[in-house]
């Protein structure tokens, strides 16, 4: 058998990158809103994103620098605010989910630009998106810088969760009801096939 010997240390960081978000995968899709200082909605996927305790509940997103290094809307608004919600994409909203990570310039709402339709939180002052069928509204417990970029990784706690009726059942979440994106490589999404139970 053959294989390749990868150095990682002395990689370029682009390889780096793409050998990673092509191997470590499907990655779930946290929509995240926040809001400028001027109120309106800032709207970003983020494909780096995890469970880190469900006692309580927080949730994870790393956010690397945008071009040139610059830090994302997402960031300086949680920073600003301490405040966002996690939408969770289905696989309907692909192209959306992708449209919103083209970088409109700063300041620009990613939702008045696509149309995106929100509903006003409950314990956070970041609004919803109508479409998604699951929403975490959380305030910010912790962001903490790893690599040379810095990556910052945001951990969020969960405020309060937003549910469509029809995803539960019998207590539990019903996955192909739910659809959810999943992020591959690039510009590519996968989205659920056979369920196999072991």
């Amino acid at each position: 058998m053959d294989w390749h010997a990868l150095d990682a240390a002395s990689m370029d960081a682009t390889d780096r990158y793409f050998l990673l978000t092509g191997t470590v995968l499907p990655r779930p899709v946290a929509w995240v809103t926040t809001l400028f200082a001027d109120g309106q909605v800032n709207v970003a996927p983020y494909s780096q994103f995890m469970i880190l305790a469900s006692d309580p509940g927080i949730l994870g997103i790393a956010i690397a620098p945008g071009p040139q290094g610059r830090i994302k809307d997402t960031l300086l608004n949680v920073q600003r605010q301490g405040e966002f919600v996690i939408n969770i994409a289905s696989s309907q909203m692909a192209q959306e989910v992708q449209d919103s990570s083209d970088d409109p310039g700063l300041g620009v709402s990613e939702a008045k630009l696509l149309g995106l339709e929100t509903l006003a939180s409950t314990h956070v002052a970041p609004p919803r998106l109508v479409k998604t069928a699951v929403q975490f509204e959380c305030t910010l417990e912790s962001i903490t810088a790893f690599g040379d970029g810095p990556t910052n990784l945001v951990a969020g706690r969960i405020r309060q969760v937003h549910l469509r009726e029809r995803l539960l059942k019998d207590g539990r979440i019903d996955l192909e009801e739910l659809d959810p994106l999943g992020r591959l490589q690039g510009r590519k999404f996968a989205r659920l096939g056979s369920i196999l139970e072991c």
